[in-house]
């Protein structure tokens, strides 16, 4: 049986992706079409014209046609899990292969058996699903557990409880009160989640939670130090009713509460609010039904579960339960709701394990990231393979494939031809690299350490083709090759080629230019090669002519720039002309450069068909939430005008709010210790050095934590995360513009180079964290400089200054300079500077936590190879 599908193409863009797809020739067609073979390695070819040779190798195949043909999953086939409408592999595989790319992110909404997703994850992209039936989430779940997935997250966004509460005709705000009324506490005026309740000791600070949420540990912190401020400090304890709590509440509130010492002194009881309560909330329609239903409501103590220490002997492990809190099962009333009950307590009592849906071990759990590496599954009423780990072996600390790294072995002529020039080429189109020749690529071989090491001699042949097609590269890339060649012993030489990253101008390859992703490349198509020439600096935006009326551009700020030069006063059409502000068109029209309306129209963002505005946002908390509302304080700014008068103003305005502080729901003033010149460079480079060809603004984000400045555009020309601040750039991406902008009477510091220096300088003075500046992957078209507000500890200090001198450090070598023995306190540290981008994490291809390193974010490559024995 086929399925025979018809394509229909739906997109939010007016430039969709669609990758053509080819089918491999059938041995029919090749042993009939290709029959010549020279028998010099490069394989069997046929003749197109009469002398240009198509071999086999370098050939895609057959393209696919519109109607696709394909077996329904097999009743015997591996990837079969039972699910009714489950979709073969081969399908997803082919529609996500022509819409996707390597590293895009792929959702589906209704997940089922979570074929998409098993199909996303071989496929190397990442991926979203949501579905509502359990069944469908558990038959997922294990699907790509057995597959070996990466790491991933199982979140219920808690729709099931406000669901339910909609149906039984009940408001939100309705619902909190009436549970707390249900456990005793009288709701506060104007507080809809907040009661009080009388008790025999004291008076307690009843909270109540929202039904599609959890309750999170930092939630109970805040309640705990409001109450108290509230009434005098006069309450006895703090009660939480929450539907849910957060992953590892427990642990996260007793590490709070430590933290806090003796300025959280409120006792904290934590409740689970029972699931029959919707049942209570459908009678409680007055306060006669509230009193007579208090009676009956049992609010339980919240669910948990805590594990004895494993005992390790040999190859067994030994799992025991300290303790744990089950609340009742709403199982219904009558006689076969009893004896079910009856029946589950005696299960429960024989085995508390027939409860458990799902085990998962970490073997190396560092206290921080759990990633799962043996797991059993008790299925949905099948067998149910279990999953199984073999032991760990010992790891040699190598080098991982990234975005500026990547290995070459030299065995097969197609994959170190072509997809070498690829990644030369994207390696220059992005922010340069190494390859490295004669060694084979970790992700694909199960060897390590010396035994990956084949030596260009395996095939030396391709080696001299590969400096023979280099040359294809267009425009040429000077003085890239030859590699240098390293003595590997046993007659092996590898070759390093250092790839510089291109200023002027985009690379091709065989008319198609890439760009490199963490692993692996990405070909441009034409729409994403006109914006990204802007984005990287090559076409300049400032230069353009645009249809703005000279009149507009006669303003006080035109008066300050001519007076400060001594220009005469002439025709203002004239002076730009003269000054390159403005030239002739391709009609021969004098018109006005971008520069030009942006150092003196008074309301540029608005003659502009771009946009070059600056927009700061401030956000309680350390995140920006999206949920009823945002968590933004106060409306926006939006500050405009001419580029000094915007830059002037956007000082003013960020450095006044971090100057007032921000205050908090819980009565607490965050203050800021951010340098002032730290937050003024990093304003100015984001206004004089942005893309102002992309439609966006400059936006400022104030965090309690941290301020954010994000501009369009990428680190022009040679300028790279790794060495921004240490080498000049080698022109402006806006020359024209900063030119000019140098004439006018106090200039602000307009050399990018000598800002970023200033910046960690005075963060450095300061104590603060070192500014982190996020691009290309992370962004696609942008860049983000992070000031964190937030003291450096002596411990990073010392990480940092071994990383100076040492191009990676593990928790064991960092232990040894922290002079402690606590791998988890070890482990928190890494966990927060990865988070901040302070530190790259690099995990090898077995996942052993033990054998994680850690790096400067973007490290310059080619330091794995320096004559510096240290490093």
């Amino acid at each position: 049986m086929c399925i025979l599908i018809g394509r229909y193409y739906y997109s939010r863009t007016t430039n969709p992706k669609f990758n053509k797809l080819f089918e491999p020739y059938t041995k029919e067609y090749i042993a009939e079409r290709f029959t010549h073979d020279d028998r010099d390695g490069k394989g069997p070819y046929r003749l197109q014209g009469k002398n240009q040779k198509q071999y086999l190798s370098e050939s895609k195949g057959v393209p696919v046609s519109d109607v696709w043909k394909m077996s329904i999953v097999n009743v015997m086939a591996s990837e079969l899990t039972g699910y009714d409408t489950q979709k073969p592999e081969t399908l997803v595989e082919r529609i996500l292969n022509a819409s996707t790319d390597e590293g895009d992110l792929v959702a589906d909404f209704f997940a089922g058996s979570g074929t998409t997703l098993a199909v996303a994850e071989k496929l190397n992209r990442r991926w979203i699903g949501c579905e509502l039936g359990k069944v469908g989430i558990q038959v997922a779940r294990a699907r790509l557990v057995e597959m070996k997935s990466k790491p991933f997250l199982i979140e219920n966004i808690g729709n099931y409880q406000r669901e339910m509460i909609y149906l039984g005709g009940v408001r939100i705000y309705e619902m909190q009160k009436i549970i707390l009324k249900l456990y005793g506490a009288e709701p506060i005026a104007n507080r809809k989640d907040l009661g009080v309740r009388k008790t025999e000791d004291g008076l307690e600070l009843v909270y109540c939670g929202y039904p599609d949420r959890a309750v999170a540990a930092h939630k109970v912190e805040d309640l705990a130090k409001e109450a108290q401020m509230l009434d005098g400090a006069g309450y006895k304890r703090l009660v939480i009713l929450a539907w849910d709590y957060e992953y590892n509440y427990d642990e996260l509130l007793q590490a709070r509460v430590k933290a806090a010492g003796k300025d959280l002194k409120t006792e904290i009881v934590s409740r689970q609010i029972p699931p029959d309560i919707y049942e209570y909330l459908k009678q409680a329609k007055s306060e006669e039904d509230i009193e007579r239903l208090s009676e009956k409501v049992k609010f339980l103590e919240k669910p948990y579960l805590k594990l004895k220490k494993p005992e390790v002997k040999g190859n067994s492990v030994t799992i025991g339960i300290e303790k744990y809190v089950l609340y009742d099962f709403p199982l219904g009333s009558g006689k076969k709701a009893d004896e079910d009950r009856e029946e589950l307590m005696r299960l429960i009592k024989d085995n508390f394990a027939v409860l458990i849906d799902y085990w998962a071990v970490d073997w190396n759990y560092d206290g921080l990231i759990f990633k799962s590496q043996w797991q059993d599954l008790r299925g949905n009423g099948r067998k149910t393979k279990v999953v199984t780990t073999e032991k760990e072996h010992s790891y040699v600390s190598e080098p991982s494939e990234s975005r500026t790294l990547e290995f070459k072995r030299l065995g097969s002529r197609n994959e170190g031809l072509d997809k070498t020039l690829q990644s030369i080429v994207a390696m220059a189109n992005t922010d340069g690299g190494m390859i490295i020749f004669g060694v084979d690529d970790p992700q694909k071989t199960t060897l390590k350490g010396i035994g990956r090491i084949f030596g260009i001699e395996e095939n030396i042949e391709l080696y001299d083709e590969l400096g023979r097609s280099v040359r294809k590269i267009y425009p040429p890339i000077s003085g890239i090759w030859p590699p240098t060649l390293v003595d590997a012993g046993d007659g092996k030489r590898i070759g390093l080629l250092f790839v510089p990253k291109v200023g002027d101008g985009f690379r091709y390859y065989e008319n198609h230019v890439w760009v490199r992703l963490e692993r692996g490349n990405k070909m441009l198509n034409p729409q994403d090669i006109l914006h990204l020439a802007y984005v990287k600096g090559f076409s300049r935006a400032d230069k353009e002519l645009v249809e703005v009326d000279f009149n507009l551009l006669k303003t006080d700020f035109y008066e300050a720039w001519r007076k400060k030069r001594n220009i005469s006063e002439n025709q203002i059409d004239r002076i730009l002309e003269k000054t390159g502000l403005a030239r002739q068109s391709e009609s021969k029209k004098l018109l006005p450069t971008r520069a030009a309306v942006l150092l003196f129209a008074e309301f540029p963002n608005d003659l502009l068909d771009s946009k070059c505005s600056v927009r700061v946002f401030q956000y309680e908390g350390n995140l920006e939430v999206v949920k009823e509302t945002i968590n933004l304080i106060g409306t926006p700014k939006n500050i405009n005008g001419p580029v000094a008068k915007q830059i002037t103003d956007a000082h003013e305005f960020v450095l006044g709010l971090l100057r007032s502080g921000m205050r908090i729901p819980s009565g607490f003033k965050t203050t800021y210790s951010i340098p002032e010149r730290a937050v003024k460079e990093a304003i100015t480079n984001a206004v004089i050095h942005r893309d102002y060809h992309t439609k966006r603004d400059i936006e400022i984000r104030i965090f309690e934590d941290r301020i954010e400045i994000e501009s369009p555009g990428l680190l022009p020309f040679n300028i790279t995360p790794s060495n921004i601040g240490i080498e000049r750039s080698h022109q402006y991406r806006n020359d024209l513009l900063v030119k000019h902008l140098r004439e006018f009477p106090d200039p602000p510091n307009l050399d990018q180079n000598e800002g970023v220096r200033a910046m960690r300088q005075t963060m450095r003075i300061s104590n603060l964290y070192p500014p982190i500046f996020l691009t290309y992957p992370h962004l696609q078209d942008a860049v983000r400089v992070i000031l964190f507000n937030e003291k450096a500890p002596s411990e990073w200090d010392k990480v940092s200054n071994y990383l100076m001198k040492n191009k990676y450090i593990t928790n064991s070598e960092a232990r040894k300079i922290l002079y402690t023995e606590n791998v988890v306190k070890v482990s928190k540290f890494f966990h927060r500077w990865v988070e901040q981008g302070l530190l790259t994490k690099i995990t090898p291809r077995t996942g052993a936590k033990r054998n994680v390193r850690y790096r400067l974010p973007a490290t310059d490559e080619r330091a794995l190879f320096t004559n510096d024995k240290s490093k």
